[in-house]
């Protein structure tokens, strides 16, 4: 009876092993496909257009281009790339009297995005509502994401702007 006794908790111990053994296994699987998800986030390929001819949008493009590993091009060759390339497009514009340029309405309005994920960065407004909705008439066929306003104060205080694009960078990337 004693032998019997002691091979039962014997089974009984060896039993609660497994389980925990399994449990341990089930732990690192989830583990390894959260950081498996969470790199995925970081394998986004990302597309900065930058105004043409624009010192102030050149350096906001240059800047995210330092934080973020992408691609940098003109909005004027925007005809010239692959969108499918792309899971992120930024576009930096410099805005005057809460109005975005004519010529680059056009360009863009021209431009199939293929249901891409696009966030503005628009310089000269922090009136960002305003500057999406204007955005979201010609910009088509894209996931329009949060964008970023920012003043030239803004932009001529180095360390503001960093916080600024830090932030924004982060609720889109």
């Amino acid at each position: 009876m004693k032998k019997l006794i002691g091979i039962l908790i014997l089974l009984l111990l060896v039993g609660v092993v497994i389980n925990i053994n399994n449990d341990n296994q089930d732990n690192q699987k989830e583990v390894v496909e959260k950081t498996e998800n969470e790199d995925s986030a970081f394998d986004r390929q990302i597309l900065i257009l930058q105004e043409d001819n624009n010192d102030t949008a050149k350096l906001l493009a240059t800047t995210i281009n330092e934080k973020i590993l992408s691609d940098h091009h003109l909005i004027s060759e925007i005809n010239n790339l692959d969108i499918n390339d792309y899971d992120l497009i930024i576009i930096t514009i410099v805005v005057l009297n809460n109005n975005i340029d004519n010529t680059i309405q056009e360009t863009l309005k021209s431009f199939d995005f293929k249901n891409k994920d696009v966030s503005l960065l628009f310089v000269g407004s922090d009136e960002i509502s305003l500057l999406e909705s204007q955005a979201s008439t010609y910009i088509n066929n894209a996931n329009i994401l949060p964008g970023l306003g920012l003043t030239s104060e803004d932009v001529n205080n180095l360390e503001t702007m960093n916080q600024f694009i830090d932030g924004w960078l982060t609720s889109i990337y």
